[in-house]
């Protein structure tokens, strides 16, 4: 499932090169394409694992859903998502250009389901830790004091 789309005046759009693998490889059936989606929080109950493939981030919004979601999270290991997942411990890393790293990681997480648990609930009290509500007041109000 691939939830969003892209953007035509965004150089790195890949939509359209993605369409293009899924038709070549025959997965139409197997792949769904969700487009723009608001309820994005919904879609993550329904699945087993999220994967941010990505080359650059800021703060990876959909990383931290996620994690509040309960669902285990691979992620590329560049700035903005290596600040939000502890390797092994709340997420797994891969390099971004590796896609034979991406695929074993995903599959360990497909076959350990102890692994899979642990790193959600690590998630979890992360995000719940770091990104919560309060978290996100003391470091506004830490800033506003610094100013």
């Amino acid at each position: 499932m691939l939830i969003g789309r892209g953007y035509p005046e965004d150089k790195g759009n890949s939509e359209g090169e993605i369409r293009q693998l899924i038709d070549s490889c025959g997965l139409e059936d197997r792949v769904i394409l969700t487009g723009y989606a608001e309820d994005v929080a919904r879609w993550y109950q329904a699945f087993d694992a999220f994967c941010l493939p990505s080359f650059s981030e800021g703060l990876p919004v959909s990383v931290l859903e996620a994690m509040a979601s309960g669902v285990p999270v691979v992620g590329s290991n560049v700035r903005g998502i290596r600040e939000v997942i502890i390797p092994e411990q709340n997420g797994v890393l891969f390099p971004s250009d590796d896609d034979g790293a991406l695929a074993t990681n995903l599959g360990r997480l497909i076959r350990d389901v102890d692994f899979r648990r642990r790193l959600s609930n690590n998630a979890f009290a992360f995000v719940c830790e770091k990104h919560g509500a309060r978290a996100w007041v003391s470091e506004y109000e830490r800033l506003f004091k610094l100013a």
